[in-house]
């Protein structure tokens, strides 16, 4: 079963992981299957206890080694990948880079010494280098390799006392973009993590009551983080599953998440199973019907093994499975559904338990098609419904909420802004229409702003509500003949920021995901076949986005492990831009 985890076989490399995030970040990379290498400069004492503990929760061979390394120091680096090859006999797959240190004074600029400087910018910025340089080098390439260095929030803040920390942080958020994009051909992607105020050592340290009371209630969520709603976060981004993020950086801020364990509940419920899950053949076409499959399949081989004992039923295991899932239970209206991204979107969060309503402009044979294979795969009450909705009307926009109601006899918990219109002409500025104008604003824009605002009013609230609108990395990529609808997305992008503190006390987080260039039928219209490979070129991971890449993104936002990710553009782009 173990074979089963999204990071089972790999191995990762966390520095900073005797405490705090770091060690958060660790504890979940174990969870995840990672085998793991932990760094950290001076806690020994908790720092081997925390390799002790992953390593009594195995039977079998170690999976956590602890060394104290100095990363400011290139050999104290170089030791750490050593030890994952020596250790587990193979290169490393991920690095995570916590380790860092904050001058407790907090002096102004005027008052920092040139010791201080020199300290914060050594650790924070020359020790993300040397093990982004080593990773780089070291980490398997082809695929599964995974760079996450931490950045903090602070970049964007910018509050005084935070001089020397911020100008080193913000150093390596630079250097991992440009990294991305050195990284192209290897399969290796580099992100930043930027978190807000979490409730760590690092973040008490010299902060009186009243200061921490004042970061507390600039918080749209109404409460400081955890380090459990980091750690899901670094997790994503080493899985599979983000395969398509590369040279972002990741602002996380604004009740510790449930995180989705599958595999805690299956091994649960079948002990023979931690041996022989990888001889399992299954097509995994939805996951309830891998499930029911992987079942059976076991059901079988069991029947001579008098230590396999399936109880409770094969149907009753499946509805517990369903009731497992991170979105069961909950409604997600979807618009721009009959295709592209928007369909990949719905597919992947009904794969995640969410019943569906599926939002459509004029593609209605898609639109129903879709609904009829989500509903028939399952034995249940029909998961999904489709509505022909022009999201450029109020009183359509409505009628996908009253649908969900009327369906599923509740308010939706999530709702999805996908749909959207492109010139595929391409025309300047100076040769864009007034009609092309408004109708890229009518649906793009105003669209967005009629969903969000009826979500804002209609969603559920004190917890599980989520808004997500898909945008653009053209909004920074600024290429000519995309005026009008970059300007539209810009907006939205704007709107989503404004609107997720305004959402404070409701439990709903807003978030943008803006792809790159996404092999759908939006992106290839209008476009020679030159065009698209220079594009193809253009991109660090050597290849167009896949609607799967996108899909997982914006499901990760959905579930409980995304909620401390708000009022965020996550760009969502192999590293184009």
């Amino acid at each position: 079963m173990a074979d089963a985890l999204p990071l089972s076989g790999r191995i990762a490399i966390v520095t900073g992981a005797a405490r705090g995030i770091g060690r958060g970040v660790a504890v979940h990379l174990a969870s995840l299957g990672a085998f793991l290498v932990l760094g950290d400069c001076s806690d020994t004492p908790n720092l081997e206890q925390l390799a002790a503990e992953l390593n009594a929760s195995t039977d079998r061979p170690p999976r956590a080694i602890a060394l104290r390394v100095d990363i400011s120091d290139a050999g104290a680096v170089k030791s750490l990948f050593d030890a994952a090859e020596s250790t587990f006999g193979g290169r490393a797959h991920i690095i995570v880079t916590c380790a860092a240190i904050c001058d407790y004074d907090y002096p102004f600029l005027a008052e920092t010494t040139e010791e201080v400087w020199d300290r914060t910018l050594a650790v924070n910025a020359r020790g993300s280098f040397l093990c982004c340089r080593e990773a780089a080098n070291r980490l398997v390439r082809g695929g599964a390799g995974r760079i996450v260095c931490f950045s903090s929030s602070g970049v964007g803040a910018l509050r005084p006392g935070y001089s020397a920390y911020v100008a080193s942080k913000a150093a390596v958020e630079v250097m991992v973009k440009v990294l991305a994009k050195e990284l192209k051909g290897t399969g290796i992607t580099a992100n930043c993590v930027a978190p807000g105020p979490v409730k760590t050592p690092m973040f008490y340290g010299g902060k009186s009551d009243e200061v921490v009371q004042s970061v507390l209630e600039e918080s749209p969520m109404g409460r400081l983080g955890e380090v459990e709603d980091i750690a899901p976060v670094v997790g994503f981004l080493c899985t599979d599953g983000a395969g398509w993020l590369s040279g972002f950086r990741l602002a996380v801020f604004s009740s510790p998440c449930s995180i989705f364990r599958l595999d805690s509940l299956l091994c649960a419920l079948f002990p023979a199973m931690n041996a022989g899950f990888s001889c399992c053949s299954v097509v995994i076409v939805d996951l309830m019907d891998a499930f029911r499959q992987m079942v059976l399949h076991y059901s079988s081989a069991g029947a001579a093994d008098s230590q396999f004992h399936l109880h409770p039923p094969i149907e009753t295991l499946i509805d517990s499975m369903a009731a497992a899932l991170p979105l069961s239970g909950r409604v997600a209206i979807v618009t721009g559904a009959s295709r592209g991204i928007g369909r990949a979107i719905a597919t992947h969060l009904a794969s995640l338990g969410a019943s569906l309503v599926l939002g459509y402009s004029s593609n209605s044979v898609a639109a129903d098609q879709l609904a009829s294979q989500l509903n028939s795969s399952s034995d249940q009450p029909p998961r999904t419904v489709s509505v022909r909705a022009d999201v450029s009307d109020s009183d359509a926009v409505k009628s996908l909420f009253d649908a969900a109601e009327s369906a599923f006899g509740g308010r939706a918990h999530i709702f999805i802004a996908c749909a959207g219109v492109l010139d595929d002409k391409y025309p300047t500025l100076a040769a864009t229409t007034d009609e092309d104008w408004d109708r890229t604003f009518a649906v793009n824009t105003r669209g967005a702003f009629l969903c969000c605002r009826e979500a804002a009013n209609r969603l559920v609230r004190g917890g599980g509500g989520r808004i997500v609108c898909i945008t653009s990395s053209t909004v920074a990529s600024l290429r000519p003949g995309y005026g009008a609808y970059v300007a539209s997305k810009a907006a939205v992008e704007a709107m989503v920021k404004v609107l997720a503190k305004e959402l404070k006390g409701t439990g709903i987080t807003a978030n943008c995901v803006a792809p790159g260039p996404v092999a759908t039928e939006m992106f290839f219209a209008g476009k020679s076949e030159e065009l698209v490979k220079r594009i193809v070129e253009e991109c660090p991971l050597g290849r167009l986005g896949e609607v799967e890449g996108i899909a997982p993104v914006v499901g990760f936002l959905c579930t409980d492990s995304g909620e401390w990710v708000n009022g965020q553009v996550v760009r969502a782009n192999g590293g184009y831009i």
